[in-house]
């Protein structure tokens, strides 16, 4: 069932995150806290990945869709995520990390 303004209101937290699934692969997640986030699910091969689009109400339902029916095209035709919705990449977490880890373990 698609989602729709009075419905997300009502969502309520509960006591671990859930789910409520829209379309596409396109869902909203909410927290115990009772934040919401949109997110995208997709594919690929056999690794499923998911992007966060933002956080219910600063991202509204009608442009989370949007954002959502974009990825969607994306990942169809097989072409890189957009960076706009990628984030940070990997090799920028990683140096971050392995900087952590430098600055914790002596490599003497």
């Amino acid at each position: 069932m698609p989602l729709i303004e009075t419905r997300l209101c009502a969502l309520e937290p509960k006591d671990k995150p859930y789910k409520v699934a829209d379309d596409r692969g396109f869902y909203v997640e909410v927290f115990p806290a009772g934040g919401k986030l949109w997110r995208f699910r997709y594919r690929i091969g056999p690794v499923e990945q998911k992007l966060s689009i933002g956080a219910y109400p600063a991202i509204s339902l009608k442009q989370a869709r949007q954002s959502a029916w974009t990825l969607a095209q994306v990942s169809i035709d097989g072409r890189p995520m957009p960076r706009a919705f990628a984030g940070p990449s990997n090799n920028v977490r990683f140096r971050r990390l392995d900087g952590v880890r430098k600055s914790f373990i002596s490599t003497d």
